[in-house]
């Protein structure tokens, strides 16, 4: 799939600094900015939008421009969709707990503005609830409560319900969305908008895949994505372009579209949307259309305050490092177990090291069977997963070899009941990149770096983790099945990311506080049908023997 890049590193730079430039030169000495789309009535949304743009490309909110816009920004009580959605979203990334009686005011007018009745329930129109919903205010109000909701506000459940409920019904037949409840064939900024706030609602109403009760947790779901959402993703991918808006007349609303398309790169964790590179060919045309003089955009329907904007954000957030990748294998869907413990482990990983703002980290979904060596390089940690098998296809030893030997590092887990087909499986697999007789799985010590890298886990909380020492270094570690364990099975470490949303919605509201736990405590996996005695303790061993094996 790795395609040699046409443009650099450097470019990108060089093409987010020019626009950057060019926007901090138009903002007003009120520090607002202006476009020529409504411009009596877009004003908060503009200034919002260009707010978003130079904060994800750089500029920090000290930044003499930026303390301004915000300043502005606060001082304002937006009446229309795209403005309180905006602000608000501009709001929770910065200041979520200085600004949040703004941003609980912003989700309850979003709230009251949902339209509650007709064939469009469950969407928004330009002001508060009047006329009918359309799918570009629809996912504007998405994308501020979502927002809000991860910095905390909480958000009626009822709304997501009903969001949900609407972008189901008006998906077109052949998998898109067109702008309006009724069209009968859609475009490509509005199937992007329909991906995106199918997966924000997914977030928020989907069965979870792990749940904590007391000291019991209940792991191991499907984690597969809505069907409506993988259709639009399919019909997206057969028409992918960076250079039209699919479905419309030629560059009809492109950079509006092309923003909605590196939301749907980035939040389904997405490299390659069908067969392309979203971001690497997205870049390319940004590259190559940028005004050399003054560094901006123009768009057919965008001014150059908005299209600029636009592109900023494409380049800026589509070049957050990839921090992990988590192979999809056969049998499918079993690599997908836990659809989110990924996302929550990088979300966590961006708010301990403090990389959730500006430019925070990312993921993505790796096919491994049908990857190159460049493919698996685009992340230093490949995360494998599974209960049944583990199938990565002919000469994946060798490739995960290369991988090794170029410096990734693999983290695997038989996570959930009956994992021994892919505790057969990953040991095969390990043996054929490893055919030397000294490197082979050992179990992990208690004064082993990864007890004490990030925080010093006591050995009595300690599960059971094999490495391969390769390379002067731990190059692979593995997390084997726990099923005889004598005090029963624990949970797989995917369920307990699970269990760590970052939201106030998060699936583990009802996890036991971290000070009442200790070694006589037991999470176990009820899923493994294991009822440990309530006095079993903790201890850390091998599990049948597997330390001993070849």
């Amino acid at each position: 799939m790795a395609q040699q890049p046409a443009v650099t590193t450097r470019q990108i730079e060089v093409a987010i600094e020019k626009a950057r430039n060019y926007l901090v030169g138009q903002q007003r000495g009120d520090g607002s900015w202006e476009c020529s789309m409504r411009p009596n009535e877009t004003r908060v949304g503009a200034t919002s939008l260009v707010t978003l743009a130079l904060l994800n490309a750089g500029l920090p909110p000290e930044h003499p421009t930026m303390a301004k816009a915000l300043n502005w920004l606060r001082s304002q009580t937006p009446d229309e969709t795209y403005s309180v959605s905006l602000q608000t979203m501009v709001l929770a990334l910065v200041t979520p707990d200085a600004d949040r009686l703004q941003l609980a005011r912003n989700v309850k007018w979003l709230e009251d503005g949902q339209i509650r009745q007709g064939a469009t329930a469950g969407s928004w129109s330009y002001h508060h609830n009047r006329g009918n919903g359309d799918n570009s205010n629809s996912q504007y109000a998405m994308l501020g409560l979502h927002e809000a909701s991860e910095a905390g506000i909480q958000v009626d459940p009822d709304v997501w319900q009903l969001a949900q409920k609407y972008w189901v019904s008006c998906q077109v037949n052949d998998g898109s969305w067109g702008y309006t409840l009724g069209n009968l064939g859609g475009s490509g900024s509005m199937t992007c908008a329909g991906i995106t706030s199918l997966w924000i609602t997914s977030q928020h109403l989907l069965a979870a895949d792990a749940k904590a009760a007391g000291d019991s947790v209940t792991c191991c779901g499907g984690g597969r994505s809505p069907q409506q959402l993988e259709r639009g993703l399919a019909w997206l991918g057969s028409r992918f372009s960076v250079v039209e808006n699919p479905g419309t007349r030629g560059q009809t609303w492109l950079y509006y579209y092309l923003y909605g398309l590196e939301r749907v790169g980035r939040f389904t964790a997405r490299r390659y949307i069908g067969n392309a590179d979203w971001y690497l060919e997205g870049a390319k045309m940004f590259i190559a259309s940028q005004d050399p003089l003054d560094g901006t955009f123009k768009g057919s329907h965008e001014d150059k305050v908005v299209a600029t904007s636009f592109a900023l954000l494409f380049l800026a957030k589509g070049r957050r490092p990839v921090i992990v990748s988590k192979s999809r294998h056969l049998p499918d869907p079993d690599w997908n177990r836990h659809g989110h413990e990924v996302a929550h482990l990088v979300r966590h990983v961006e708010q301990r090291w403090k990389r959730d703002y500006p430019a925070g980290l990312s993921w993505h979904v790796v096919d491994t069977p049908s990857a190159g060596l460049d493919d698996l390089l685009q992340a230093p940690v490949l995360w494998l997963s599974g209960s049944r098998g583990l199938d990565l296809g002919p000469g994946a030893g060798k490739k995960l070899r290369a991988y090794l030997d170029d410096g990734g590092f693999i983290f695997a887990e038989a996570c959930c009941p009956e994992s021994a087909g892919f505790d057969a499986d990953l040991r095969r697999l390990m043996e054929e990149a490893f055919p030397e007789p000294e490197f082979r799985f050992l179990l992990l010590p208690p004064e082993h770096p990864a007890w004490n890298a990030e925080e010093i886990v006591p050995a009595s909380l300690q599960r059971p983790l094999l490495g391969i020492d390769y390379g002067c270094r731990t190059s692979v570690i593995y997390a084997p099945p726990t099923d005889n364990l004598p005090g029963g099975a624990m949970p797989s470490l995917g369920c307990l990311w699970e269990l760590g949303g970052s939201s106030k919605d998060s699936l583990a509201d009802n996890y036991p506080p971290r000070g009442r736990r200790g070694p006589g405590d037991r999470h176990e996996c009820t899923c493994l049908r294991h009822q440990p005695s309530a006095q079993a303790k903790r201890r850390t061993v091998c599990p049948a023997g597997a330390a001993d094996r070849p």
